[in-house]
């Protein structure tokens, strides 16, 4: 017993839909093209920056800068001591001092691997204090400063 075909039912022609050219009756109505995106726009306003989240981060970004700084510095020195830098250094000296000096200068022994490497951790160190501190008392300021005057104003949408 064959029951009749609902409307909107699968294979079902729509009601009202007239039948496109090159178009199965059977499949009208089951697809329809997505309706056009409206670019949403939002206003927001920035009135308050949390200081302990603005220190947490910066303190970590700091750190990894100064982690990078060791890390540069130590390269650095490298290709410098692999180029021959040092030694052109030691013979113009040496020229510019003239040879009748009975001790030789040597730039390594002023600016060793190890000495380079602690003079950037030394650096690092004092970076990520100052980074850090700087960026909490700037994220005071900055709250102190939006009391009075509301604050940023950001404009956000939607692509």
């Amino acid at each position: 017993m064959a029951r009749p075909a609902a409307a909107g039912a699968k294979g079902a022609p729509a009601k009202g839909a007239p039948a496109r050219p090159g178009q199965r009756p059977a499949q009208q109505g089951l697809v329809r093209p997505a309706p056009k995106a409206k670019v949403r726009k939002a206003r927001l306003l920035v009135s308050k920056v949390d200081v302990w989240s603005v220190l947490k981060l910066a303190f970590l970004l700091s750190v990894a800068l100064g982690i990078i700084t060791v890390v540069a510095a130590v390269l650095l020195w490298l290709v410098f001591d692999v180029a021959g830098v040092f030694n052109q250094i030691n013979s113009l000296v040496a020229t510019v001092l003239g040879s009748t000096t009975g001790t030789a200068f040597d730039v390594k022994s002023y600016l060793s691997m190890g000495q380079v490497t602690s003079f950037a951790v030394i650096i690092a160190v004092v970076n990520v204090v100052l980074l850090s501190a700087l960026s909490m008392i700037s994220a005071f300021i900055y709250n102190l400063a939006s009391g009075l005057v509301g604050g940023v104003s950001v404009t956000l949408t939607d692509d």
